[in-house]
């Protein structure tokens, strides 16, 4: 089969396929597209980027569409449409067998294409299930856009894969047909042994939604020896790295609390390996790689109850669970991990053990061109 993805279109300048140098949806989209190559397929990966490219890398073709870089916004929308239009002539020269969709703007004029098209629910959260931050006039137009924008994608989309049990069942409730495919990783790339356990880590986009600022001061309650034996490492790039380091300085933290800049993901993968405990405060997680990235590393994950961690993590298990935004509780399960390593080391074991029987690669890339199969027989 010949298959294309078109990316959200996210722009990072900073992640390089070439270098490995992904976060999140990339990474997943990068490590699903070489066991298809694998499995004897070819797969392109359309992107939007700070230049125009065509790339081999793993026997992946990787097409880079020259881009501006924006915040959130009208800009983004329109860069990401502009982007989308350049995406579906350059397709419309090709014979694809399948499209995979994630993002209503990026994907907005492929849908025209004639191929299947199957939509991943990456970034794409069904927007019923996002809480309005007000109740502004600007606010309700927007979401009623953006509402509108979304169910274009889902109806033109033969089957939705939801990511997570929760758009599974609210999906299938609004008529669509939907799929529960989890994300998975290559086990093989998560084989380093290291065992420092000298710092809680984070590691990822530095952005408000990931509620770093909750780990912060989550971490500021700890008693002395705690915050002297372990510090607080925060691994990663984005717009939040100066109020987060202002906040460092107001708690008097500079000497606990260490900012360090994303790197490659061989890199992370190290740096998460000699870690005690890892951490995901997010507001909202539609998956969270970094969950079972850092349990295929045999590491604790202590993370928010999002659709996605809900899913993956089961509290005192493999791992735990607290409100999202309850910085108290984050704070008192942070205590006990750290002063308990027969619990790290048993839910370690536990975490491990989940990762090999529902998250690796080898099992969903099967799912996936079981589901290629069956949309282009349809």
């Amino acid at each position: 089969m010949r298959i294309g993805f078109i990316t959200v279109g996210a722009y990072m300048s900073q992640e390089d396929y070439a270098r490995n140098n992904l976060l999140g949806t990339e990474s997943q989209i990068f490590g699903l597209s070489n066991e298809l190559v694998k499995k004897g397929h070819e797969v392109y990966i359309f992107r939007r980027w700070f230049e125009s490219k065509v790339e081999i890398i793993k026997n992946i073709n990787i097409i880079s569409f020259k881009s501006v870089d924006s915040k959130p916004g009208l800009k983004m929308t329109f860069y990401k449409l502009k982007f989308s239009k350049e995406v579906t002539k350059y397709i419309q020269k090709m014979e694809l067998d399948v499209l995979v969709l994630m993002d209503s703007f990026t994907s907005y004029f492929a849908l025209k294409l004639p191929q299947p098209k199957i939509t991943i629910t990456h970034s794409e959260i069904p927007i019923d299930l996002l809480h309005l931050e007000n109740n502004s006039i600007i606010s309700k137009i927007k979401y009623k856009f953006l509402n509108l924008i979304q169910r274009k994608l889902f109806k033109n989309s033969n089957v939705i894969i939801a990511i997570n049990n929760k758009f599974k069942i609210y999906l299938e409730k609004k008529g669509y047909k939907t799929v529960l495919i989890p994300n998975a990783i290559n086990l093989n790339d998560y084989n380093t042994q290291y065992s420092k356990e000298k710092y809680i880590l984070f590691g990822g986009r530095l952005v408000k939604a990931k509620r770093i600022d909750d780990l912060i001061k989550a971490y500021s309650f700890l008693n002395e020896k705690l915050k002297n034996d372990y510090k607080l490492i925060i691994m990663g790039f984005g717009p939040e790295k100066s109020n987060l380091e202002n906040l460092v300085k107001s708690f008097g933290l500079e000497n606990s609390i260490e900012f360090i800049p994303w790197d490659s993901s061989e890199e992370f993968i190290k740096k998460i390996s000699e870690c005690a405990v890892f951490v995901l405060p997010s507001q909202y997680e539609t998956f969270g790689i970094v969950t079972i990235e850092a349990m295929a590393l045999k590491k604790p994950v202590i993370a928010s109850d999002t659709y996605g961690s809900i899913d993956i993590i089961k509290n005192g298990y493999n791992g735990f669970l607290f409100e999202t935004g309850n910085v108290k509780k984050l704070s008192e399960q942070l205590q006990m991990i750290l002063e308990d390593a027969n619990l790290r080391f048993n839910i370690g074991i536990n975490a491990i053990k989940t990762v090999e029987e529902n998250y690796t690669l080898d099992k969903i890339s099967d799912e996936y061109i079981n589901l290629f199969s069956e949309i282009m027989e349809i």
